[in-house]
């Protein structure tokens, strides 16, 4: 498998290529606003309507309105991205 180096904090490390791809696949955050997802496997269905606030811990966020209730949320871009896509 071929590798890639990265510097950080003065060290180089070698990736494989894979890690590269994962993370260029990864969608822009702008581009996740009006798509549809679940909650987990049977959770309730919500849209993706902006950006949200980053948390204190950096966390970045995507503010969703869940279908059921109307209700407009933060919700952490990571797990949003773990979460299949409805519709």
């Amino acid at each position: 498998m071929p590798l890639f180096d990265v510097v950080f904090q003065g060290r180089v490390w070698y990736l494989p290529d894979m890690s590269q791809a994962a993370i260029e696949s990864r969608p822009s955050p702008q581009s996740l606003i009006g798509t549809w997802r679940r909650f987990g496997e049977i959770g309730p269905v919500y849209e993706i309507v902006g950006v949200g606030t980053t948390s204190s811990a950096g966390d970045p966020a995507m503010r969703v309105r869940v279908v059921e209730t109307n209700e407009e949320v933060d919700y952490r871009l990571k797990d949003l991205l773990d979460d299949p896509i409805e519709g």
